[in-house]
This record gives structure tokens, C-alpha cells and sequence, in this order.
């Protein structure tokens, strides 16, 4: 694989990170697509779209990182073409399709051949035990925009999500089971995920690069990090990052990306019913015994002692 790109990382706008606005795409576009289509919507594109030469997989660039998750994925392009790197093989999308992953097997989403990579608009999907997590995001030359996580805590959708993935559905069945899921997703009220306010009121007098790093690290804080692409994200050089980060708020890039992470798993720990391994690979831990012992250092308790004193009575 070739190098990373380099994009600005923003946040869309309210109106088009708005959980409504995406239930709208979901209806006008993704819907109709499997009403016509089928499961195959989500299922590779036709042999022409498909690298079958692997050396050529060295010319590819990457936004992230390669992604393992634990849960089925589901990407959808509503406008726009892209690229995706599913188990070593490219391929190319346009409005209307999308693909899906299996649990554990590794994909790269937004790849290019070229120098830079095509504009698309995309909705995301991982059916996770507890519930689906899901957002949108927009690609373009130079930069790439996310709305909010959203977090539907329903087992219900999950289940149906794990029906469709678990083996191939005979049509009309899979169409059938991806319309309910979809549908019902648009039904449901979501738990937002957002940063707490101790991390977002900090003094406007520090550097630019250090208020761009800050920024950038409450919006994407459960993507893989990168001091590299942080720094070049703030236009200076890592060791000029770290000075920065030790001079004005005396820790790391890295332990203050781990703060917010750990104080968003606290709350979800106390919001919804998932799994603490649920939770920790949500906020962008890999390791759930790492993000225990982190938890624990962090706040002098156990996510699940946590857990206990919420639920009980007062």
C-alpha cells in the first residue's frame, strides 16, 4: 500500500450531520437502492471494478489506516464514486452501491490510484451486539467531513443485522431482511456521542496549531491515530506538536486523545446496556483489557463498578 493522503478532517455542518437529515438519505436513497437491487446492493461490484493484480496494490493511497472490526460493516454511496480495499482486493463504487465486511476481516475505506482522491458522499453502518452504530461523512480532494456517531441501543436491529450476515439469504428473503433493518433504523431514536465540555471550552489565546490538533482530536477520537498526520493536519512537525501539547496543557497528544476516549466510554457505560469490549472498540480502543486497566488508572474504578453505582437507586 502507498502513502496516506492527507486531508482536512471537519465536521459537516449541523443541518447535514443532523441525525434527521441522514434518516432522509437512508429513505431516498438507500431504501429505493434495495428495492430495486436487492441484497446486491451491498454485495461486489461487477468483475471490471475489481484490481485483480496485487502488485498494483502498492500504487493504491489510503486515508486510514487498515480497520479490523468486530461487527459487520455496511458502507453506501449516495453521491459521488469511491474506493474501498476489502481483504487485499479494490474496488470501486458509485451512488447507489455500496458493500459490506464481515466481522474481523480487514478493509480500508477511501483509496485512490491517484493524487487525489474522488469526491463521494457515504453512509456507514456496524451492527454491534447491543445495537448499530452509524454516520455520514463526505470525501473530497482536500478534505473529509463527519457528522456526529450516532449509537441506536436496540438488540433487535442487531439481530436482524446479524441474520443477513451470518449467510447468504435466498432473494426475495435478503431483501426483505435488509428493508426491515433499514427501516426500522429510521424509526428508532439514536444516542448521540458527543464530546463532554471540559475538552471544548479551552482558552482561545493558545496556538493555532495546538487549537487545530485539539479540534481535530474531539471530532475523531475514535479513528486510528497519528501524531504524523495530526501534525501535518496543523502544519507543523511532530516534536513541534508534543512541545505544545507539554507547554501549554502539560501531557501528550496522545494521553489527551485517551482522556476523551475514556470519559466518553464513562458515558456510555451509564447510558446504555453495551458491553464494556462494545464500548472500548467504539471510543478507538483495540484492547479491551488495555482500556480496563486504562479506566481503572484513569478514574480509580472499574467500567463495571461504574456501571453498578449508576444503576443503583438513590
Amino acid at each position: 500500500m502507498g502513502r496516506s493522503l492527507l486531508l482536512v478532517m471537519t465536521s459537516l455542518s449541523e443541518t447535514e450531520g443532523a441525525w434527521e437529515t441522514i434518516v432522509r438519505l437512508i429513505r431516498r436513497h438507500l431504501l429505493p437502492a434495495i428495492e430495486a437491487s436487492g441484497a446486491q446492493v451491498f454485495q461486489s461490484p461487477p468483475p471490471s471494478a475489481i484490481v485483480p493484480e496485487r502488485p498494483s496494490l502498492s500504487l493504491l493511497r489510503r486515508l486510514y489506516p487498515p480497520l479490523t472490526q468486530q461487527a459487520p460493516v455496511w458502507g453506501f454511496i449516495v453521491q459521488g464514486t469511491g474506493e474501498v480495499l476489502v481483504h487485499q482486493t479494490a474496488l470501486s463504487l458509485k451512488a447507489g452501491q455500496g458493500f459490506w465486511v464481515p466481522p474481523g476481516v480487514t478493509y480500508i475505506p477511501h483509496i485512490t490510484r491517484g493524487s487525489f482522491i474522488s469526491a463521494s458522499d457515504w453512509l456507514w453502518f456496524a451492527a454491534y451486539p447491543q445495537g448499530i452504530l452509524l454516520n455520514r461523512c463526505q470525501v473530497t480532494p482536500t478534505e473529509h467531513r463527519s457528522s456526529p456517531l450516532y449509537l441506536v441501543a436496540d438488540s433487535s436491529l442487531s439481530e436482524l443485522a446479524r441474520r443477513w450476515a451470518s449467510h447468504p439469504l435466498p432473494q426475495p428473503t435478503g431483501k426483505y431482511l435488509l428493508l426491515t433493518f433499514f427501516g426500522l433504523l429510521t424509526e428508532t431514536a439514536p444516542l448521540t456521542v458527543t464530546v463532554p465540555d471540559e475538552f471544548a471550552d479551552l482558552p482561545s489565546d493558545l496556538p493555532f496549531p495546538l487549537q487545530w490538533a485539539l479540534d481535530y482530536l474531539r471530532r475523531h477520537y475514535a479513528k486510528p491515530f497519528s501524531l504524523k498526520v495530526l501534525a501535518s493536519h496543523c502544519g507543523v512537525t511532530s516534536s513541534h506538536l508534543c512541545r505544545l501539547f507539554r507547554k501549554h496543557l502539560n501531557t501528550t497528544p496522545v494521553n489527551y486523545l485517551q482522556r476523551i476516549r475514556l470519559t466518553i466510554a464513562r458515558q456510555l457505560l451509564t447510558k446504555t446496556g453495551w458491553s464494556t469490549q462494545t464500548i472500548a472498540i467504539l471510543v478507538g480502543f483495540n484492547d479491551v483489557r488495555h482500556f480496563r486497566r486504562q479506566f481503572l488508572r484513569h478514574f480509580g474504578l472499574t467500567p463495571q463498578q461504574v456501571r453498578r453505582l449508576t444503576a443503583r437507586p438513590s
